[in-house]
């Protein structure tokens, strides 16, 4: 989509949106950090961690949302989510698996409504993607 001299691409409108989510992330941690402690404490990290969480949150969400080294900073979020992840499961493994069906309820709650924003815009960058030929 062009807009006048501003060009819209899913992976733009992609990219922008994990640099927001990422920089509130950091914002929220900022103005909430006993409730991001509380997070660490239920992921058995310490709570020292915190600082740093929030300035590596608020400098990949900044690259994101500027454009700046892209790639490379996808591939470090990609790794740290991926050790959340992997955390979560060897702390509330079990917990996590007992819950699995909340997968395919839908909750009106902020986190559902988000997730389901998510599912929209991979859908609709999915229509977008040109065909290969």
């Amino acid at each position: 989509m062009n807009l006048g001299n501003i060009k819209f691409s899913a992976k733009a409108i992609l990219r922008v949106l994990m640099g927001l989510i990422f920089l509130s992330a950091a914002l929220f941690r900022i103005f909430n950090p006993e409730m991001a402690r509380f997070e660490l404490s239920a992921l058995s990290l310490p709570s020292f961690l915190l600082w740093p969480l929030v300035i590596f949150e608020f400098l990949t969400g900044l690259f994101l949302l500027i454009n700046f080294r892209v790639r490379s900073t996808a591939l470090v979020l990609i790794v740290f989510l991926l050790f959340a992840l992997i955390q979560a499961l060897l702390v509330n493994g079990p917990e996590i698996w007992r819950e699995a069906s909340q997968l395919f309820i839908f909750q009106a709650n902020p986190v559902e409504w988000f997730l389901h924003l998510v599912f929209v815009f991979i859908l609709v960058n999915l229509v977008l993607e040109k065909r290969e030929k």
